[in-house]
């Protein structure tokens, strides 16, 4: 349960997955006890892990959704109040922790970790990419030996399928996001990434190399800072929604009603540039066009008229 804090106040954020198995959350039987003291070891791992972190950085509050919003309020009245809120909890917080393993949250992200799987060895070559297997050129004269594929892990792991996360991912306006793998933690922050394995090394231009592992999807997302859309022209604007909704539309949801409350953070820090009016996932000043979205694929779904009317996308749950 969130409680009113000074506005200065920092804190960090989580973005996980929930998985299949129960745990412990915020409800209405436990609300008051809750408000005493949250009993830590009954918590799943990644969370006892994400409250070690918050504290070794320095920090004393951290945000998670299922301990501060209530999960079994009557109408669902505390989290429709608290998702209106979601852009904000996630603009202003100094850091989000990002955990891309773990899909049942009892795994945890603090484990150790074998430092030979990514071994650093200097090579001379020329400026240009290495073709040698395995190897990747990070800068123009180191290269390193990699026994995974860190950047699929990452960008290709369950936390990138939940639908939540996108704008979990996107509205963190200083873009500073720790994300916990099963073989190392690394740092992202705009452009740059920086990896636990390989020792004070930050990674420039890390785009040509999520494109090169993981394609366009992952690039996207990382050179997509809230700066652009607030310079940007508004036909520009536009269509920078339409590459947030071909994300959007291919994550996972837990409750297909979630369709459009799941993406209104997003559409809130849209709607301040473009001062048009917001209709069920499309634009209303570039409605002719955003009209003509299609799916990817055949319908698999009935569409869902009370979630969002026949001409959104968002009456699908397909990609579009």
């Amino acid at each position: 349960m969130s409680q009113p804090l000074p506005g200065d106040t920092k804190y960090l954020t989580l973005s996980h997955c929930w998985g299949n198995t129960k745990f412990l959350t915020l409800c209405e039987n436990n609300k008051e006890a809750f408000q005493e003291s949250i009993p830590i070891h009954k918590l799943k791992r990644t969370f006892q892990d994400a409250l070690y972190v918050t504290e070794k950085l320095g920090f004393r509050y951290i945000w998670i959704d299922s301990l501060c919003i209530v999960q079994d309020s009557p109408d669902n009245a505390d989290w429709k109040i608290e998702a209106a809120k979601m852009c904000e909890v996630y603009q202003n917080s100094t850091c989000n922790i990002g955990v891309s393993v773990a899909p049942q949250g009892d795994a945890g992200f603090l484990n150790r970790r074998n430092p030979n799987e990514f071994v650093p060895i200097k090579v001379r070559v020329p400026d240009s990419w290495l073709t040698v297997e395995n190897v990747k050129k990070y800068s123009d004269n180191h290269a390193y030996l990699q026994l995974y594929s860190y950047w699929t892990e990452m960008w290709k792991g369950k936390l990138f399928e939940r639908a939540w996360v996108l704008q979990e991912q996107l509205l963190v306006r200083r873009r500073n996001t720790p994300i916990g793998t099963k073989h190392e933690l690394a740092d992202t922050a705009r452009r740059n990434v920086h990896c636990s394995l390989v020792r004070g090394k930050y990674f420039e231009n890390a785009t040509k190399v999520l494109e090169a592992r993981c394609g366009p999807t992952a690039t996207s997302l990382v050179t997509m800072p809230w700066f652009n859309v607030l310079e940007a022209r508004s036909d520009q604007v536009y269509y920078m929604w339409d590459r947030v909704i071909t994300h959007f539309s291919r994550r996972q949801l837990s409750y297909p009603s979630d369709r459009l409350p799941a993406i209104q953070g997003i559409a809130n820090e849209f709607e301040k540039k473009l001062k048009d009016r917001y209709m069920a996932g499309l634009w209303e000043g570039d409605l002719v066009r955003s009209l003509t979205w299609a799916s990817e694929r055949k319908y698999e779904t009935i569409p869902d008229y009370s979630r969002a009317p026949s001409w959104s996308w968002a009456s699908l749950i397909v990609p579009v």
